[in-house]
Order: structure tokens, then C-alpha cells, then sequence
């Protein structure tokens, strides 16, 4: 995609200034929530029960519509 994509794993999700989120269905998660702001998304996905309990997604995303941020996490699958 020639683009930078960040992953936080961890058991909190990380909750920055990303401007109001809107619901983002994913494989891993169908209730996951996307945040965008200045021309980068982050996505919270919840992974269930265990380490890591939250995925904070981040990349380059125009609005939660027009978002490659969304099609990066769109592959992105579980145990």
C-alpha cells in the first residue's frame, strides 16, 4: 500500500484526540470504532478475551469513508 501503518497491542486501549468516532465493521472485530483527524485514522479493535485485549490501528485516512486506514484493517484477522 506504500504507505505507514502503526499497531499498539496492549490491554487498554489508547484513547487519543482523534475527533468523534465513527463504527467501522472489521473480520476481527464488527464493532470496532474509527477516529480521524489531520489526514490519519485510528481505529480501536476489541480481540476478546486474552493478551492482547485492544488493537489501536493507525494510518493514513481522509474521513471514515475515503480511508486506506480501513482497508489495512480489513485483513487484519484473529487467533
Amino acid at each position: 500500500m506504500s504507505q505507514r501503518f502503526g499497531i499498539y497491542e496492549g490491554n487498554h486501549p489508547q484513547k487519543g484526540d482523534q475527533g468523534s468516532r465513527a463504527a467501522v465493521k472489521l473480520r476481527i472485530d464488527s464493532k470496532a470504532h474509527i477516529g480521524v483527524a489531520e489526514g490519519r485514522g485510528s481505529i480501536i479493535v476489541a480481540t476478546g478475551k486474552g493478551w492482547p485485549a485492544f488493537l489501536n490501528v493507525m494510518g493514513p485516512c481522509r474521513s471514515d469513508k475515503d480511508c486506506m486506514l480501513v482497508k489495512f484493517a480489513e485483513g487484519l484477522r484473529g487467533r
